[in-house]
């Protein structure tokens, strides 16, 4: 499997560049993002950073690496750096 490492830039609602403790397992989440990339699921995440933070209704969210139907792997955030978790969307 080849990984390819796209780092998101960091800013306060994708990539908040705060050091984490060892992982120690990995989560998987489906997107509901049907037809798209993980390119383009890792580009949704680096567009949040034009965001306000003045905006009460501002999306954090991001992971470590987007995995896409095709097989491709984007790695977003080095693996020692915090993420926002997908899951705060619902």
């Amino acid at each position: 499997m080849n990984t390819e490492q796209r780092l998101l830039t960091v800013n306060p609602f994708s990539r908040p560049g705060k050091g984490m403790r060892p992982v120690k397992g990995i989560v998987f989440h489906w997107v509901a993002n049907p037809g798209t990339s993980a390119l383009q699921n890792r580009n949704y995440f680096e567009g949040l950073k034009s965001q306000s933070l003045n905006n009460p209704k501002a999306i954090f969210a991001s992971a470590h690496f987007v995995a896409g139907r095709a097989g491709e792997v984007i790695q977003c955030l080095p693996p020692d750096e915090m993420a926002w978790p997908c899951s705060s969307l619902v």
